[in-house]
């Protein structure tokens, strides 16, 4: 009787861990939380001191996946890690020039969307790839190197915006708008550094 249920705890124990997912790694040692991503897009910047390079991971909350992200002004990089100590090169798919002259404390944008991670070097795009996993999330940073954060690293959540029309309207509708919504108010146009 104890060896059947034995047998059947195994095969249990077998299938689960058969069906985890083959890319949740746990998070590294020697990183800490700086931002939460709660939402599904938004914006992670901090402001580091040097020019020298600063490693952040990106990691997916239902995923369980981690991408490492290397910033730096000259060169943006990116692997996802892998158990077992391995990893993976990301594509960057676009990358722009390099900002002539960066500053000593440098801002870093890492705008994050539904289809690709935008990189920004104060407030200049440098580089685009596919998004690797569905957000929220969170961002963290090497203990050794958390002492460069100038202040506090922030995830703005921005909302999606979505706008679709076909712009053909009959003629003689009573109302030629009808198939938009009216919005009123105050309307600004904000850059990767607000």
């Amino acid at each position: 009787m104890i060896s059947k249920l034995l047998r059947r705890f195994s095969i249990i124990t077998l299938l689960v861990v058969c069906t985890l997912p083959s890319w949740a790694v746990p998070m590294p040692e020697g990183w800490k939380q700086a931002a939460n991503c709660r939402k599904d897009e938004g914006n992670f910047t901090a402001t580091i001191a040097g020019q020298e390079p600063f490693d952040i991971i990106i990691r997916g909350k239902a995923s369980e996946r981690n991408v490492k992200v290397t910033l730096a002004p000259n060169e943006i990089k990116a692997v996802e890690l892998l158990a077992d100590n391995k990893t993976a090169d990301l594509k960057i798919t676009r990358t722009y020039p390099a900002p002539a002259a960066p500053q000593a404390n440098i801002e870093y944008t890492v705008k994050i969307r539904d289809n690709e991670w935008s990189f920004f070097v104060d407030g200049a795009l440098r580089a685009i790839m596919p998004s690797v996993f569905a957000m929220p999330g969170t961002v963290s940073v090497q203990n050794e190197q958390a002492a460069r954060l100038q202040g506090a690293a922030k995830f703005l959540p921005v909302p999606k915006v979505s706008f679709l029309t076909n712009f053909m309207i009959e003629e003689g509708a009573p109302n030629e708008l009808y198939p938009w919504n009216i919005n009123t108010g105050t309307w600004r146009l904000h850059t990767a550094l607000q």
